[in-house]
């Protein structure tokens, strides 16, 4: 993802842009453990390594897009905040089970995941079929 990057000049203003958003990500991050910790459910070790996950995939998506702008990294990104929204409906589900509509929101958050991501790999199989 970051390896055809290299060619492209990093300023000074992608670095900040870069930091911003990382800071952003790590204060969306600890509030979303915070509001997990509240909750009374099991797994909440499982729910803190996926959390983890998602924050890796979300950065690097975030850096590779800052770095080079594309629309293959502009679907993996909303891929990825769909991916992010999804789960956090699904946690959201399990502390407010009289909310049925969380169930409907859930769905189409995957649904559209499921739609940028399956664009992102047609986009990218045509690059490599390219080659």
């Amino acid at each position: 993802m970051l390896k055809e990057d290299n060619k492209e000049l990093i300023t000074k203003k992608k670095v900040y842009n870069i930091v911003g958003i990382v800071f952003i990500y790590l204060f969306i991050y600890f509030q979303f453990i915070d509001f997990i910790f509240v909750l009374n459910f099991e797994y909440k070790p499982l729910y803190l390594v996926a959390s983890v996950i998602l924050l890796l995939m979300s950065i690097l998506t975030t850096v590779s897009f800052i770095l080079k702008r594309t629309m293959k990294k502009t679907l993996l990104l909303i891929a990825i905040f769909m991916m992010i929204c999804s789960s956090f409906i699904y946690v959201c589900q399990i502390y407010y089970v009289e909310i049925e509509s969380l169930y409907f929101w859930s769905l189409i958050t995957q649904s559209i995941f499921y739609f940028f991501l399956i664009n992102y790999y047609l986009i990218n199989n045509k690059k490599e079929e390219a080659v």
